[in-house]
C-alpha cells in the first residue's frame, strides 16, 4: 500500500491511488492491512506500556504532532494518513492511557449505570458520523475518544449485546467486503438494476451471518487452543 506504479516502474508513493494499476488490489484480504500496524505496536508494547504515564503521554504528542507536520508539510495522502505505524502510535498510546486511568473516573459514574446505556449508544453513532469542523481532526477526535473511553466502557461493560457487538465487530471487518462483493452479485442476478442502498442491505444481512459463524469456529475450535498456548 506504500507503493504506486509510473511508467511500468514501482516506486514508493505519496498516495496509493496515484497508480497505474492499484497494487493493494492483489491482496486476498484487502482490510488486513491493519495486522501489520497492530503486530508492530504488540512487538514495542513490553517496553512501552512499562514506562510512566508522564513518558507515555510525551510519545503520544511527540507522534500526533510529528504526524500533522510531515503529513501537511510532505502533502501525503493514504496510505500514511492512517497505516504508517510510526505515526499511529500516538492513537495506541492513547487507548493504553484510557485503560490505565479507567479507575479515576469510576466514582463520575453512577453505581447502576447500566440503565443509561441508551444514551451511550446515540452519543457514540453521532461520534463516528457526523463529522464537526474542529481544527486538527486528526488530533481532536481521537484525544476526545480516549478521555470518552472509561466512560463509555463503565457503562456497557455489564451489558450482554454489547458484549456480543464487540466480539462480532473484528469478523465483521474481515468479512464484510467478501460479503458486499457477493451481495453486489446476488443482487445482479436476482434483481436486475437493483440499486446500492439493496446491495448494502443484502451485503449487510450476510456479513451478520458470516461474522456470527466465524465467531462462533473461533469460540468453538480457537479459543480453548489459544488458551491452551497461554
Amino acid at each position: 500500500m506504500f507503493f504506486s506504479v509510473s511508467n511500468g516502474q514501482i516506486k514508493l508513493t505519496r498516495n496509493f491511488w496515484w497508480s497505474e494499476k492499484l497494487l493493494f488490489e492483489g491482496l486476498a484480504i484487502p482490510q488486513a492491512w491493519s495486522l501489520g500496524t497492530e503486530l508492530s505496536f504488540y512487538l514495542v508494547a513490553p517496553y512501552l506500556l512499562n514506562l510512566r504515564s508522564r513518558w507515555l503521554i510525551l510519545c503520544t504528542c511527540c507522534s500526533l504532532v510529528v504526524k500533522i507536520i510531515v503529513v501537511r508539510a510532505l502533502h501525503l495522502g493514504d496510505p500514511w494518513t492512517y497505516r504508517f505505524f510510526p505515526f499511529e502510535l500516538g492513537y495506541f498510546l492513547l487507548g493504553a492511557l484510557a485503560f490505565r486511568y479507567r479507575g479515576s473516573f469510576d466514582h463520575l459514574v453512577p453505581e447502576r449505570a447500566e440503565k443509561y446505556w441508551y444514551c451511550v449508544y446515540p452519543l457514540v453513532i453521532g461520534f463516528a458520523t457526523v463529522r464537526v469542523p474542529v481544527p486538527l481532526p486528526t488530533l481532536t477526535y481521537p484525544v476526545a475518544l480516549a478521555c470518552a473511553l472509561p466512560f463509555i466502557f463503565k457503562l456497557t461493560a455489564r451489558i450482554k449485546v454489547d458484549r456480543l457487538t464487540g466480539e462480532l465487530s473484528y469478523p465483521f471487518y474481515i468479512f464484510h467486503l467478501f460479503a458486499l462483493t457477493l451481495a453486489g452479485f446476488i443482487t445482479r442476478e436476482w434483481w436486475l438494476g437493483a440499486k446500492e442502498a439493496m446491495v448494502a442491505w443484502v451485503g449487510l444481512g450476510l456479513t451478520l451471518v458470516l461474522s456470527a459463524i466465524g465467531l462462533a469456529l473461533e469460540v468453538r475450535f480457537v479459543e480453548p487452543w489459544r488458551t491452551r498456548l497461554a
